[in-house]
């Protein structure tokens, strides 16, 4: 059953009560955490003296989102506080005896974003089939029920959803479009360049170029360099235009609406 408090200090409370149950029953207890500050603030209660189970060798941090889990198999009682992100792909194994205990207990302090994200930090307590439990703790300051606060977040995001989806179906589209349009052109404009400004070298580049004299292939090198700062300003023009016509894609996308 999901755990909603509206004080820091009773959040933090149950956090650190919930994980002392799981380490009389011999198991570990993987802290998941919205931001870096709440990790330090969690980590500062579990700091308390008066928590003294939770020594220094019994705690690893993991802070940054890109950090993997160092771990080889997991004992009992073991406390992990990591960011949602930390370690994610990693299969937490863990050793026949926290198996025996009933594996790690995942405790979620923040009502994550959506119900994926949320799934994937429940399914960390069973990884590759073993066992395991989880809860949710969340500070809450707002007198809705737990049940309100989900379907409020799943209607968010589903509104995010339908956006992204409108703007894909018209917008990204149609810029699609157009994008496809300007590179034949841009190709076909860049072949024919490359005929008519190599002109009347155009059989001796079929030699070697060493074989060729010094304004031979100055020319060629010269030929070069001006056929691809035209292009490229044929791209810095392209990008002026969709600056220029946003509005009329705008008005464009709302049409299509």
């Amino acid at each position: 059953e999901a755990i909603s408090v509206k004080s820091i200090q009773k959040w933090l409370e149950e956090i650190v009560e919930e994980t002392k149950r799981m380490f009389q029953q011999n198991r570990s207890v993987l802290v998941i955490c919205n931001t870096i500050q709440d990790i330090q603030i969690i980590q500062k209660a579990f700091n308390d003296e008066n928590h003294k189970e939770f020594r220094s060798e019994n705690v690893v941090v993991y802070q940054r989102d890109y950090e993997e889990f160092n771990l080889d198999k997991l004992p009992p009682r073991k406390l992990i506080i990591a960011s949602n992100l930390a370690g994610r792909g990693t299969d937490i194994k863990l050793t026949p005896e926290l198996e025996r205990n009933g594996g790690l207990h995942v405790i979620l302090t923040y009502l994550a974003s959506n119900v994926r994200v949320e799934n994937q930090a429940y399914g960390r307590a069973s990884r590759a089939g073993a066992k395991g439990s989880a809860r949710l703790i969340i500070f809450n300051l707002r007198n809705e029920s737990m049940i309100d606060l989900k379907n409020e977040r799943n209607e968010c995001e589903r509104a995010r959803l339908d956006t992204a989806s409108t703007y894909y179906n018209n917008i990204i589209i149609i810029e699609e479009s157009l994008f496809k349009n300007f590179m034949n052109a841009y190709k076909a404009y860049a072949d024919k360049m490359a005929v008519g400004i190599l002109g009347n070298l155009k059989t001796k580049l079929r030699n070697k170029f060493y074989e060729l004299n010094s304004f031979e292939r100055l020319t060629i090198i010269q030929t070069n360099e001006m056929r691809k700062a035209l292009l490229n300003n044929l791209k810095i023009l392209w990008t002026f235009w969709l600056d220029e016509n946003a509005e009329t894609l705008n008005d464009l996308k709302n049409a299509k609406e």
